[in-house]
């Protein structure tokens, strides 16, 4: 039964990688031993600080964090809630020879996966790790579905603009009705923010968990766009109100950093111009299903904002966005604005 457990864990383990922390070298060597077999990547770490610093610096980041908590430099405690900072879903696993209850209370309460009691046992480290393994491999096949979901979406997306641009170019220099004269989405902005890593650093960590709180709210609005596409009428109206009370919370956040005004604005715009709608309107299948691709589309690309600015902090200008995303939000609603036909060729003004 134990060889089925250890292959069933190498599996599981082959691709993934763990960085194993403690300050008893012998235990490091052991678990370097045992791991360096089922593991695709095995780091070591003999204090918080060291792992750390090596979590931080590995770009694809490690699947597992092990530590134990009475450690020199910076203890197991400390390095849970920094880790917990950037990456709130981040799994660990706890080594312990604590076995006071309320101190163990204490360990549970950092929201971790599980706790290995020490010194090292074989059958219970293994049953354990069998659990959190499982559910890392059932969490990336999720997101390797929802990635998939993505791309067929983006696909969909560019095939239909290129369809929707073409209808329009078949009307000899007739003008498509303005949305707005005094271009109320600002799609012509030109702001030159600071940069991310300034930006970031002026932020509390209240300011970071609102952030990543929204981001995981993203796959759960994409989801309920993405079923928009054969659900009726009344169905669309009711889930893009979801989205757009998502969308709410966005402004909000933009606002408190008072940095985005022109995203919060267009956004603002976008949400008054869903909520007056019709249903009617949502009964034009080919317009419902090219406005919900392009709702995948701005939630996907607020995600990758949200990764460039706040995660990655990989930009020299956190307001690169603001007029992109403003004319995808103008993009957005053109898709329900009519054709009307004039002669006056000084009107273009579309996409």
């Amino acid at each position: 039964m134990e060889n089925i457990m250890e292959k069933i864990i190498a599996d599981y383990a082959k691709n993934l990688s763990v960085i194993v922390v403690d300050d008893d070298e012998m235990s490091l060597d052991i678990y370097k031993e045992v791991f360096g077999g089922i593991f695709g990547k095995v780091a070591t770490a003999t204090d918080g600080a060291e792992a750390y610093t090596s979590w931080s610096q590995r770009k694809e980041g490690y699947d597992l964090v092990i530590t134990d908590l009475m450690m020199p430099n910076m203890d197991g405690f400390e390095l849970i809630n920094k880790i917990r900072l950037k990456s709130p879903g981040q799994h660990i696993i706890v080594l312990s020879a604590i076995e006071d209850i309320n101190e163990m209370r204490s360990i549970i309460e950092l929201g971790i996966d599980g706790i290995l009691v020490k010194p090292y046992n074989h059958e219970k480290m293994f049953t354990i790790l069998g659990r959190v393994l499982k559910l890392i491999q059932n969490e990336k096949l999720l997101k390797g579905q929802a990635l998939q979901l993505k791309l067929l979406a983006k696909e969909n997306i560019d095939v239909k603009v290129t369809l929707h641009e073409n209808k329009i170019d078949v009307i000899e220099k007739k003008v498509i009705k303005k949305i707005s004269k005094d271009n109320k989405y600002h799609t012509r902005a030109h702001l030159n923010g600071g940069n991310a890593t300034d930006f970031n650093e002026s932020l509390d960590y209240i300011d970071i968990d609102r952030v990543e709180i929204f981001q995981d709210k993203i796959e759960h609005y994409q989801n309920t766009a993405c079923a928009l596409i054969n659900a009726s009428s009344a169905e669309a109206k009711e889930g893009l109100k979801d989205i757009c009370t998502g969308l709410s919370e966005l402004i909000d956040l933009l606002n408190h950093f008072g940095t985005f005004s022109v995203t919060a604005d267009a956004t603002k715009k976008l949400i008054e111009f869903i909520e007056s709608l019709e249903i009617e309107q949502l009964d034009d299948y080919d317009k419902k299903d090219l406005f919900v691709d392009g709702m995948m589309a701005i939630l996907e690309d607020l995600n990758n904002w949200i990764e460039m600015v706040f995660v990655q902090k990989n930009t020299d200008n956190i307001n690169y966005f603001d007029a992109s995303f403003a004319n995808t939000c103008l993009e957005l609603e053109s898709i329900f604005v009519e054709v009307e036909l004039c002669d006056d060729d000084d009107g273009m003004d579309f996409f």
